[in-house]
């Protein structure tokens, strides 16, 4: 029986199909959101277990750095787990860990219940970004991706703002009581999600494969520098955006959610791109971000300046994470739960290496110098791209010519 036959089996009903999808969009959404809510939830931690904000800041550097952990080896060590129960078992974690934050007595039950999220981030994120293509027809495949990838754009913009607005009401504890209600209510829809056997059973010498070849090691390394680049100076957004002294805060909110609707926008529209144009979409983006960061270098600080750049670097940034996984698709064939893996874990590793970067810059030196690393980074990624595409013309046109001479 050939491969497309046995494909055309394995699809579920098209209703069905997209059913699941909109289960995967809410987990994603799920994992993210309860990934950034400390960010909004810091004072309040912090004042009630008597340490100091820098410690409370843990609860958002140790979900990355145990999902870039943990991504590859949940998919090295549950090869033969069939992917709904894994993806169940997955947001089961997170709930758990949510009431484990809500109901926690010490700090360190808090950062245990960190490490648990953690886990889940890595394992439902990897499975989840590249199973479109099992649920929906292959002519579908770009848009169902850029769905599920819409759960982690609306979390980014959300996340934030949610933990202070539900914070005011319910109180921190509370806040995490409704993740664990919401996290119930997407488990519940993942049951709606069709019988997902392993496509294959990996074992560490498949991962290293993966790494050795030129196309997938370029990929990861441009999300790497690309994400690290973005997070040291959004890290910062704040002090950056206020150098203009007249900033009012209600308009800073009002940046950072035009940022964000922005950033869903470009999530569908770069993630549409990429699925027929993928280097067309990576240089927009690259692009994009460079013209961000020497904005904010080189023109005023004025409410005019802010709403162009934060637009433009909320489009382009929100095209990141589905672009750079329909790079990992295009270039994966059957193993692209061991590169969507490996892209979660480079991934997570941009956030916290962004993160950690841009506090020593800006400790050692300044906001202006650690723009400009940035800015640096982002270079590197236009010369690795333009560097890619070369080859391959080069490749393609070496053939032709082979071709020819037969």
């Amino acid at each position: 029986m050939s491969d497309s036959h046995c494909l055309s089996l394995s699809l579920p009903s098209a209703r069905r199909g997209w059913f699941s999808v909109v289960a995967l969009t809410l987990a994603t959404f799920a994992v993210v959101t309860t990934e950034m809510l400390p960010v909004g939830l810091l004072t309040p931690v912090a004042a009630e277990f008597h340490v100091p904000q820098a410690h409370v800041s843990l609860m958002l550097t140790i979900p990355a750095l145990v999902a870039a952990l943990c991504s590859p080896l949940i998919i090295l060590f549950t090869g033969r787990l069939n992917r709904r129960w894994l993806l169940m078992l997955l947001m089961a974690f997170l709930m758990a860990a949510n009431i484990c934050a809500a109901t926690a007595s010490h700090f360190s039950v808090l950062v245990a219940a960190r490490i648990i999220v953690g886990i889940s981030i890595g394992g439902i994120w990897a499975i989840a970004g590249g199973i479109a293509a099992r649920l929906v027809a292959s002519r579908h495949t770009s848009l169902a991706t850029s769905l599920i990838f819409a759960g982690v754009a609306a979390a980014s913009v959300l996340g934030i703002p949610l933990g202070v607005i539900l914070g005011e009401w319910v109180g921190w504890r509370g806040v995490f009581g409704i993740m664990s209600l919401f996290s119930l209510m997407v488990l519940l829809l993942m049951l709606s999600l069709p019988s997902l056997p392993p496509v294959q059973a990996p074992v560490v010498r498949d991962f290293l494969m993966q790494l050795c070849r030129p196309a997938i090691r370029t990929g990861l390394l441009i999300t790497l520098l690309l994400v690290t680049a973005h997070f040291m100076v959004f890290t910062f957004i704040r002090p950056v955006l206020q150098r203009d002294p007249q900033l009012q805060a209600h308009e800073l909110s009002g940046l950072l959610a035009l940022y964000g609707i922005a950033g869903i926008a470009g999530n569908f529209i770069l993630g549409l791109l990429s699925g027929r144009h993928l280097f067309s979409a990576i240089f927009c983006i690259t692009g994009g971000i460079a013209l961000s960061l020497a904005g904010l270098l080189l023109l005023p600080a004025i409410p005019v300046s802010h709403i162009i750049i934060l637009t433009l670097w909320g489009v382009v940034y929100g095209g990141v994470s589905v672009t750079l996984m329909n790079w990992m698709i295009r270039y994966s064939a059957q193993a692209i739960e061991i590169t969507g893996s490996l892209y979660i874990a480079f991934f997570n590793t941009g956030i916290a290496a962004g993160s950690a970067a841009g506090g020593m810059m800006v400790s050692v030196f300044s906001l202006q110098e650690n723009i400009m690393a940035a800015l640096a980074c982002s270079a590197m990624v236009l010369i690795l791209v333009s560097g890619f595409v070369t080859r391959l013309y080069r490749t393609g046109r070496d053939r032709q010519t082979n071709l020819n001479q037969v």
